[in-house]
């Protein structure tokens, strides 16, 4: 979101609304704010553009088609789920996945971050008279690079968050597991806080190492370290962490969910079940393979999820006919 941001500046005149979320009168007051700003703004501009479908999305699509203004609606993944038994996503609250579902309706153009997320948008919504059209978020092969000596027997995982739900829907409880049946590897896991890492601690795995949220260089310096990423979600859209680690290569495991697969592609492997065991085979094929798939899984994530191709993109759908 800020990426692209920094982008669109460096290239067109921006101006910016940063909508603020919170109780009802916090959202009462951001959509007021809102709606002042678009009758302002709006009118002067030739695209709008948006991160995810949500409480801020559908007036400034509808305002969009109503004066004619090309839409650029972008969907990051919890946007178009609905996961009620981990209260998770945008369409498990009714009058939010309203807001979502108008605005999935009505903007010229959705840009999924996955193309697993496409058949999701089409159950949501319903119809969507726009254009549905899967980009990727773009990541710096300067900024994620691999550097130094791999530790053979290090496993990581990256997750910022705090609760329990957060836990499961990021496979934090089965990589935990993971670790308890592999105690010659040293499993990491990064950014998770609060009762979740709480939860994780009370369990004393020994080779289980919980680390606090890291700001890029220091963040980097543990993929640079590792030599296997793992991503265990439940739920996922296109995962970050996935395809930093893989520019630092890291061979990379994830289940076979949301954008995983595609975050991975040939260059790793896929668990087709979720359970310790299945896990535990697949990191063993992993580590063998690793000395051979490292340089593939750079090259493969710089080919397919590059910052240039997202830019390009973005360029063509902005500067095209409506």
């Amino acid at each position: 979101m800020v990426k692209d941001e920094a982008f669109l500046a460096s290239q067109y005149k921006v101006k910016s609304f940063l909508y603020r979320y919170g109780n009802a009168w916090r959202h009462l007051c951001s959509l007021l704010t809102l709606s002042v700003w678009l009758l302002r703004r709006l009118p002067a501009a030739d695209v709008v553009f948006i991160w995810f479908a949500d409480y801020h999305s559908w007036l400034p699509v509808l305002l969009s088609r109503l004066l004619g203004k090309k839409s650029l609606l972008v969907l990051g993944g919890y946007d178009v789920a609905c996961v009620p038994e981990f209260n998770y996503g945008v369409f498990v609250r009714p009058f939010r996945g309203w807001c979502a579902r108008r605005s999935l309706r009505n903007a010229d153009y959705l840009l999924p971050v996955a193309k697993s997320m496409s058949a999701e948008i089409v159950k949501r919504a319903g119809r969507c008279s726009g254009t549905i059209l899967p980009t990727p978020t773009g990541y710096s092969s300067r900024m994620w690079f691999p550097q130094g000596s791999k530790n053979e027997k290090m496993v990581l995982t990256v997750s910022a968050g705090q609760d329990l739900n957060r836990l499961k829907i990021k496979g934090l409880d089965l990589f935990a597991e993971t670790a308890e049946l592999c105690p010659d590897y040293d499993f990491v896991i990064v950014g998770l806080q609060g009762q979740a890492r709480q939860v994780l601690e009370n369990l004393g795995i020994d080779n289980l190492c919980l680390v606090g949220a890291l700001g890029i260089e220091p963040l980097r310096e543990y993929y640079q370290k590792a030599n296997i990423y793992m991503q265990l979600s439940l739920r996922e859209g296109l995962p970050n962490a996935v395809i930093e680690a893989m520019l630092c290569e890291c061979v990379a495991i994830g289940s076979r969910i949301g954008g995983i697969p595609e975050a991975i592609g040939p260059a790793g492997f896929i668990l087709e079940e979720r359970t310790p065991e299945a896990a535990v085979a697949t990191l063993h094929q992993a580590v063998t393979a690793a000395p051979k798939l490292r340089s593939q899984s750079r090259q493969w994530a710089q080919t397919n999820f590059s910052e240039e191709r997202r830019h390009a993109t973005l360029r063509r759908l902005i500067e095209g006919s409506h």
